[in-house]
């Protein structure tokens, strides 16, 4: 019997993709919520866990595995009978990995949590200043994605079917209309968006359907 237990927070971008790909895979977990904004992932506790003190951490029977990236590849291997979220063939492979270290390494990084707070402690930026370097990130980075969609995507990144790609790509649209970035300027990407959500498991992993969701952010299906 597998003993997956995903630590998370609702509104993790990099929990968010996890998530997504559990859910397509079918493979059941439970959730031990860890509050960012209170600083829960701070604590010795779940540092005993992580020793990056980040989101998400993945235990399989017993053992922790951290980072999104290196999360999904692990599940991708030990499930080969799951859903495939990459290509079989190297090359395509290459392309959605490409895909996802876009917003992996190329946007998320810059507007993660303790990024925007040392913005503010320690470069004094308004809340709006914030978001505006939040915007700026993202609209550059989109702005790559949509050059690379244009020639390989379809209905999702990387033609008809969900990939990868597309798991780190709906929770960084998700961040980028929580700071009312201009989404019509990225025709592909807020296609692929709505098509992904139109995904149960996708839709189920959003932050709006979490546990730790404070109920006036909870979504129904």
């Amino acid at each position: 019997m597998e003993n997956l237990v995903l630590y998370s927070y609702f509104r993790s971008s990099a929990s968010y993709r996890v998530r997504a790909a559990l859910n397509l895979k079918k493979l059941p977990y439970s959730t031990k919520a860890v509050n960012l904004k209170t600083a829960e992932h701070l604590l010795p506790d779940f540092n005993k866990i992580s020793s990056f003190s980040e989101l998400p951490v993945l235990s399989h029977n017993g053992n922790e595995i951290a980072q999104s990236v290196a999360i999904i590849n692990y599940l991708e291997d030990t499930f080969p009978e799951t859903y495939n979220l990459f290509p079989k063939l190297s090359y395509d492979k290459a392309i959605v990995l490409q895909m996802c270290e876009v917003v992996n390494s190329g946007i998320h990084p810059l507007q993660n949590l303790s990024v925007g707070k040392k913005l503010k402690s320690e470069h004094s930026f308004s809340v709006e200043e914030a978001i505006a370097w939040n915007v700026f990130w993202i609209n550059k980075g989109f702005t790559n994605f949509e050059k690379l969609l244009a020639n390989f995507h379809g209905d999702f990144c990387f033609g008809n079917e969900i990939t990868a790609a597309d798991l780190f790509l709906v929770p960084q649209v998700y961040n980028a209309k929580r700071y009312k970035v201009d989404m019509t300027q990225f025709p592909i990407i807020s296609k692929i968006e709505k098509n992904c959500l139109n995904n149960v498991d996708i839709k189920n992993a959003s932050p709006g359907f979490q546990e730790d969701t404070p109920e006036e952010l909870k979504e129904h299906l």
